[in-house]
């Protein structure tokens, strides 16, 4: 039981949010859970205090203030996992991870353990120069109705998380069978390869194809059976209150030591402070003068304007 003001919702509550998402299929996510819950007994369970668990960190608010919560509320034993694509801004996520490795080294030593770097070639570098570019872009693929994104994310995420439970198992001893996400509910608005239905789909994968059904594999903010539908604004606001020194979190795309402040995910993350009502102390790059951030931004999405 959480000891925060982070509230929970009832089932009706969450299937009437879950319902209201174009990219959710109730019909299916009801399926695949009852078959979950059938070869064991539940759809998903909170391990019990002291348990390891493998959790994805990527420098960003959410993992990070995710990690905290396994650990603050429940007292999880985390193995985190930085998954390093080779982008351009890579190294500078890979700052906030160093810095939040050592903060939680020395704020939860008996229960925080250094993440495993994990490279990954994906997409594919034959493909990514097709790919890439308009991933993360505000427009919408209008032919699939949603963001294109790089499909499959969250499954080559998660099978790469297995193969470090069984080394840990193997080389350590260490028994992990669960696996923790950072998607948010409102990525499920964005990317139909992020909802709960697919992380249902994904660790019903995994049970089968490893032939076992203790196999948990979830992201926090949006699993229903903790009564959960957390936005980053929650996530805020529950890391304030816990002291995390969140502006050394990093949510942008570009290329920069110091985060932009104008390019998609940095607005979403302004937003988010303001609807917590937290101020945000992150340095951005662009804050002022107007004409340098429109310049900015007409030089990411439309670049034939200044030519």
């Amino acid at each position: 039981m959480m000891k925060t003001n982070i509230l929970k919702k009832n089932e009706k509550q969450l299937d009437k949010e879950i319902r209201k998402r174009k990219l959710e299929d109730p019909d299916l996510l009801k399926s695949l859970s009852n078959i979950l819950k059938k070869k064991r007994g539940h759809v998903f369970k909170m391990p019990a205090p002291n348990t390891p668990v493998i959790v994805f960190m990527s420098g960003g608010i959410d993992t990070i203030t995710i990690i905290a919560i396994l650990m603050e509320e429940f007292g999880l034993q985390v193995y985190p996992v930085y998954f390093d694509l080779g982008f351009p801004q890579s190294k500078y996520d890979k700052k906030s991870v160093f810095f939040f490795t050592d903060y939680y080294l020395k704020k939860y030593p008996k229960l925080f353990h250094s993440p495993m770097e994990i490279s990954l070639t994906f997409p594919a570098k034959q493909m990514a120069k097709h790919i890439l570019p308009n991933s993360g872009n505000i427009f919408i693929d209008k032919s699939i109705n949603h963001r294109r994104g790089v499909p499959f994310s969250p499954a080559i995420f998660a099978y790469n998380a297995v193969h470090y439970a069984i080394s840990l198992r193997e080389g350590k001893s260490i028994e992990v069978n669960t696996i923790f996400g950072g998607i948010l509910p409102s990525n499920i608005d964005w990317y139909s390869y992020e909802s709960l239905t697919t992380h249902r789909s994904i660790n019903l994968d995994i049970c089968v194809s490893l032939n076992d059904y203790s196999w948990q594999y979830t992201s926090l903010p949006i699993e229903k059976e903790l009564g959960f539908n957390l936005q980053k604004q929650d996530l805020i606001s529950w890391g304030h209150k816990y002291g995390l020194p969140l502006e050394k979190t990093r949510t942008c795309n570009v290329k920069r030591e110091h985060q932009c402040g104008v390019c998609d995910i940095c607005i979403v993350r302004k937003k988010a402070f303001k609807l917590a009502k937290v101020k945000d102390n992150t340095f951005y790059l662009f804050k002022k003068p107007l004409l340098e951030r429109v310049r900015y931004r007409v030089k990411r999405h439309l670049p034939w304007l200044l030519k």
